[in-house]
């Protein structure tokens, strides 16, 4: 993972999300993501090459969505300090990293305070999350993997009964001969096949 190389556009996530778990002001959140951005960049430029002047803008950082979760930007926080890991930085650049190193203890300190568990530990989704800064189309909704585990299973439930599904996992308790007369359900267990 040390190698990864993240395009402007990846940052579009974390920037969101500090704003939403940090309550960061945007013009701050900006700043930081402006900057590992330009770090990253460096980090990543092979020694006595010529420096790329990607830049990246606002209105792109902007363009994104929060993560679900505050493990999924935990996630992608471990994943950013990884590609700076063994990296030559200078001293007027360090506090970025530690300000990612800042986050990455609040988050996990936030965490415990409020769940009682590590965020890491094996009933949260911390397994099923991306470590990226883009999330997986996947990305968990809840924070504990049972929780997480109960919504797959009522989605697949909601597409396989259709208008019949109502509760935990199966079909409303229904007339069939009226139920099959209806129009609706097009496809669940209870209906005949049309």
């Amino acid at each position: 993972m040390k190698n990864e190389k993240y395009a402007p556009s990846d940052f579009r996530h974390l920037t969101k999300s500090l704003i939403k778990f940090f309550k960061m002001s945007q013009e701050t959140a900006l700043y930081y993501v402006s900057c590992w951005f330009r770090l990253h960049e460096q980090t990543l430029t092979p020694p006595n090459s010529t420096l790329p002047t990607v830049s990246i803008s606002s209105e792109l950082l902007m363009s994104g969505r929060p993560y679900h979760t505050e493990i999924q930007l935990y996630r992608s926080l471990e994943s950013l300090r990884q590609t700076f890991v063994g990296a030559e930085v200078n001293r007027y650049d360090e506090p970025l990293i530690q300000q990612i190193n800042k986050l990455v203890h609040e988050i996990r300190d936030a965490f415990f305070a409020k769940y009682r568990l590590e965020i890491d530990d094996p009933e949260t989704v911390y397994s099923i999350c991306r470590e990226h800064l883009v999330p997986d189309s996947s990305e968990p909704m809840q924070i504990m993997y049972d929780d997480h585990m109960e919504e797959i299973l009522r989605k697949h439930a909601r597409a396989f009964y259709g208008d019949c599904y109502e509760g935990e996992y199966g079909p409303k308790e229904v007339d069939t001969k009226a139920h099959s007369r209806s129009n609706s359900c097009q496809h669940c267990h209870v209906c005949p096949q049309r």
